[in-house]
């Protein structure tokens, strides 16, 4: 929602797809299923192809890989491709003028990753641009692993000492909020809050779409590992399954609530999640 938001405000013309229709495979390439995978991924560079698009942007690190660095051999893309952070960068000139001159003041830590592009360079450059936000340069082990998540979470001792490095010297640094790249990472580290009550987690398309006036959407994943009070991501949770016809039972709320806490991270009690939608899944 965020990019939409920027790129509605540089007032371009755009499409968004998503889902299992326009993946990558990341999935199946990981569990080594590579038929499946090749099937998935070059299906949908493909399909880009096909809608007459001039640039692709790409949101998800792991697309951003598969289709720069794997599908680009197999074909010749008939369009741009690169991460969205790159593409705002270079269009810093459009988009900084947008930007409205009151802004909370901010000492902002970027969690790091080195391995895609200039995605680093590029938000460092976009976020340096926000009227009143303070960079703070935190030494990081940013070459570890290309996103949060995913393989790297395989080696959970090393990633859980990142996410706790990171956040104890953002601290000690006097920063009041990280910024993350991908949403892996956000995941990771949106429940930072509920141990460092002084310190916000945003994505850095949350800083850029609010600099732009927009933006503001509420964040209910980082409501769930927080901890804390569970009314507003409840309600929110209700309208979405009922929207989609979903039901959920106790057993599937179990397996979720494994999924969000036993990932590495900094996060609160999983006890006011596991009882909050234990309810609702009674009431279904």
């Amino acid at each position: 929602l965020n990019v939409m938001d920027i790129l509605d405000a540089l007032e371009l013309d755009f499409d968004v797809v998503g889902g299992t229709a326009h993946c990558c495979g990341v999935y199946q390439f990981q569990e080594a299923d590579l038929p499946t995978y090749e099937r998935m991924g070059h299906r949908t560079f493909q399909r880009f192809g096909q809608s007459g698009a001039s640039k692709v942007l790409t949101w998800c690190p792991t697309c951003t890989k598969n289709f720069d660095e794997l599908e680009k051999d197999v074909e010749e893309p008939s369009f741009d491709l690169g991460h969205v952070s790159e593409f705002l960068a270079a269009n810093l000139d459009a988009l900084q003028p947008r930007f409205k001159a009151e802004q909370p003041k901010r000492r902002v830590v970027i969690h790091e990753h080195q391995g895609i592009g200039a995605t680093v360079a590029s938000i460092r450059k976009l976020l340096g641009a926000v009227p009143n936000l303070e960079l703070i340069d935190l030494p990081q082990d940013s070459g570890f692993s290309y996103a949060c998540g995913g393989q790297a979470a395989k080696f959970k001792d090393r990633e859980q000492a990142i996410h706790r490095a990171l956040v104890m010297g953002a601290v000690e640094q006097g920063a009041d909020t990280i910024v993350t790249m991908y949403h892996s990472c956000h995941r990771a580290l949106a429940g930072a809050e509920a141990i460092y009550p002084s310190l916000k987690v945003v994505n850095f398309t949350d800083v850029i779409a609010e600099a732009l006036g927009r933006g503001g959407h509420p964040d209910y994943y980082q409501l769930y590992k927080k901890g804390g009070a569970m009314d507003e991501a409840v309600a929110a949770a209700r309208g979405f399954l009922a929207n989609n016809g979903v039901k959920i039972d106790e057993n599937a709320v179990k397996s979720l609530t494994a999924d969000i806490f036993n990932e590495t991270g900094v996060g609160g009690p999983r006890e006011a999640f596991a009882e909050a939608f234990t309810a609702l899944a009674r009431q279904s």
